[in-house]
């Protein structure tokens, strides 16, 4: 609709244009300079606030520092798939976990290994955080609720809980690049 409404647009103006008088190609002339500095701004105007308002992702890799020690313990890569935010462990970090199997998980994920293993399930995007699904600790075995919440650029909070937000832990990752 809007393309063969612009269309007959430049054919009336190609045909006034076709015109021999002075002051109708002027007219034109000028209304596509106009018409293209205006939209040579809008253009600049959108690339950089395309900038601006960029919200960082949340998917890629992301380095787990342990909120105990301080230890950088593996690296997550971070997925969306069907609106849904998941994550797995890709590399463990310390050369006493390398290798190591999820004894204490529960179902499938019994004894299976601890790199390739899917801990992060089912969160959904919610006022920029990922929020209603689940984290496992492969230490315990355990399910918890749980948030990420980006805090700048290059730091995840993760926040694991029991029911209520307030009854659990958070842990502070890092962006691998």
């Amino acid at each position: 609709m809007i393309s063969k409404r612009i269309f007959k647009n430049l054919k009336i103006i190609f045909n006034l244009y076709c015109y021999n008088s002075t002051n109708v190609r002027k007219t034109v002339l000028n209304f596509f300079f106009i018409f293209k500095q205006k939209s040579m701004i809008l253009s600049v105007y959108y690339f950089i606030l395309s900038f601006i308002i960029q919200t960082p992702s949340f998917e890629g890799e992301w380095v787990t520092i342990d909120d105990e020690t301080g230890v950088e313990k593996s690296i997550i890569k971070l997925y969306v798939e069907n609106d849904k935010l998941f994550g797995r462990i890709d590399k463990l970090l310390l050369p006493e976990d390398k290798g190591g199997l999820c004894s204490n998980c529960t179902g499938s994920e019994k004894n299976t290994p601890i790199e390739g293993l899917l801990i992060l399930k089912g969160l959904s995007k919610e006022n920029g955080s990922w929020t209603g699904g689940t984290i496992l600790d492969p230490a315990n075995g355990k399910e918890y609720d749980c948030t990420l919440t980006l805090n700048g650029k290059s730091e995840l909070n993760v926040r694991g809980f029991i029911g209520f937000s307030f009854l659990g832990r958070t842990q502070k990752w890092k962006r691998l690049n």
